[in-house]
């Protein structure tokens, strides 16, 4: 049941912040870039689990046969090009709803942010502030950091805002639910997800980063023909990284269709055992699936990306409204027909 509509909550002070980092570009020369646009990884590091013999822990899985809303969140960045005094960049960030057989998406952005050595620290605090409720923001990260570190800030927003938006859904996030323990993000995400169980929502996290094999080497460690199906390996998550890492989800390895790859699945720890396996069997009757990845976070990480035409669009408006002034103007026709004559190698990759 949806109680928000997701189209109204547009992140003002995105706008706001952005467009105050832009005006202070005035007469600076812009090195564009779109030959080779850099999408950043996702803000966790990515794990490494070896796994012991765990046949006994395998769960068999059955589509529940009851549809439930499924609502998918990512995010991406880009770097549009150097100034002598930063970066500038864009971002960008798509809800994806699935209900009743039907996808609707609401992407947010472009947002884009002239970033330096000497904004970068009120950037942090302000959208810290503003955004996460987190009135002690910490010290910024580095300027090359920086890009990334405002994407993890609206997908972080927009992962909150769903929890509040809807009841009864299951809400995917791109990642996982663990961080180490020294981050300052633990408590924000302890946060989002009671706030979401009080709304009656089950967060699920599907990570592409982590990587699962077995003690012998092989990674394919769900048979194909056991599909759908989980094996619990949470114990090995914290033996793994004992005292390194704090898991706020209970840490599947899933394989919930054949010939797929088997992909980490992290849901809410503060549910049931009973519960998890539930809202498993739920999205299995509620979301298409690509090579084991739910159809809306691929969905909204495909909406999420910004394309050639995109950037030159940004290019432009940047210089027209803020006076900045290119060096090494990109070649539009060759950004613009190249993908389509396969000779684009730049191409966006995965955030």
């Amino acid at each position: 049941m949806q109680v928000a509509d997701p189209s109204q909550l547009v992140p003002m002070d995105f706008f706001d912040l952005g467009r105050s980092s832009l005006e202070e570009m005035a007469g600076i020369t812009v090195r564009p870039r779109l030959d080779l646009p850099e999408w950043a990884d996702e803000a966790a590091e990515s794990l490494r689990l070896r796994l012991g013999d765990h046949g006994g822990d395998l769960i068999r899985l059955t589509p529940s046969g009851s549809s439930v809303p499924v609502v998918g969140i990512d995010t991406t960045n880009i770097e549009l090009g150097q100034t002598s005094q930063g970066t500038l960049c864009a971002v960008r960030g798509t809800v994806v709803k699935a209900e009743k057989g039907r996808y609707e998406y609401v992407r947010h952005g472009p947002f884009i942010f002239h970033i330096t050595n000497r904004n970068r620290q009120a950037l942090n605090d302000n959208l810290t502030d503003s955004f996460l409720g987190m009135h002690q923001s910490g010290t910024a990260p580095p300027l090359e950091k920086m890009m990334e570190r405002i994407r993890a800030m609206l997908e972080r927003w927009l992962q909150r805002q769903a929890g509040f938006s809807y009841s009864g859904a299951l809400i995917l996030w791109d990642g996982s639910l663990a961080a180490p323990r020294t981050s300052r993000s633990l408590p924000l995400i302890t946060r989002m997800l009671r706030e979401a169980r009080q709304r009656e929502n089950t967060v699920l996290a599907f990570s592409k980063k982590t990587t699962l094999m077995l003690w012998n080497g092989d990674s394919d460690i769900v048979d194909s023909r056991l599909a759908p199906s989980l094996l619990d390996i949470d114990q090995d998550a914290h033996e793994n990284y004992a005292g390194q890492v704090a898991f706020m989800g209970h840490v599947y390895a899933a394989k919930l269709r054949p010939g797929s790859y088997t992909m980490r699945l992290d849901v809410d720890r503060s549910i049931s055992a009973a519960r998890s396996v539930q809202a498993v069997q739920e999205l299995l009757s509620s979301d298409g699936l690509y090579e084991n990845y739910p159809e809306t976070l691929r969905l909204a990480h495909v909406l999420s990306k910004f394309s050639p035409a995109e950037v030159i669009g940004m290019h432009r408006f940047v210089g027209k409204t803020y006076g900045f002034q290119a060096h090494d103007s990109p070649n539009v026709r060759r950004a613009i027909l190249n993908p389509l004559e396969g000779d684009f190698h730049g191409g966006p990759s995965h955030h």
